[in-house]
């Protein structure tokens, strides 16, 4: 912003330099409703903008003074995208890198069902009527067992080929 004619250049005194830009990373916050910015090569006061993802219009976040961290809050679950620009004597730097964040809740949803259940409760019994036990030597030596099951892949056998599908 332009705040006296100096600044505009008529030969009275000098115009400020634009400050580099920030580096930006974020992480959860793991409450459902935010997220922690860390900024490196801040300078001034850094200003945080900040919106949900595939929305058009950007929301100006929290500031702090130089580098280090600000907590964005007021959020929901859902997936947002955010920079950061170096703001010195009304001079604004161009922005930080763009970095996506999902912002979660709390409570992660179950990933089990009863079907799950039953396959972990039976997999070492059947692990050990059909399994296989083949020996694996890598290239540093140091030979030793694996029991797995093996299953032939009728797409890609023909007559001459034996070519089989891990399964662990």
């Amino acid at each position: 912003m332009l705040t006296s004619i100096g600044r505009i250049g008529l030969g009275f005194g000098s115009a400020a330099a634009q400050p580099s830009a920030p580096s930006l990373s974020l992480a959860d916050g793991g409450d459902g409703a935010s997220f922690v910015a860390t900024v490196s090569s801040g300078v001034g006061t850094v200003q945080l903008y900040y919106r949900q993802k595939w929305d058009t219009d950007w929301l100006t976040g929290g500031t702090r003074s130089g580098s280090g961290a600000l907590t964005q809050s007021g959020l929901s679950v859902g997936w947002f995208e955010a920079y950061a620009v170096n703001v010195v004597d009304d001079v604004e730097s161009a922005p930080s890198n763009l970095v996506n964040i999902q912002v979660q809740s709390t409570t992660p949803a179950p990933v089990t069902t009863e079907f799950d259940d039953v396959l972990i409760a039976t997999a070492a019994e059947f692990l050990e009527r059909f399994g296989e036990t083949v020996t694996y030597v890598p290239y540093g030596g140091d030979v030793r067992e694996i029991r797995l099951l093996l299953t032939a892949n009728p797409w890609h056998l023909s007559p001459e080929s034996t070519a089989a599908t891990l399964i662990c």
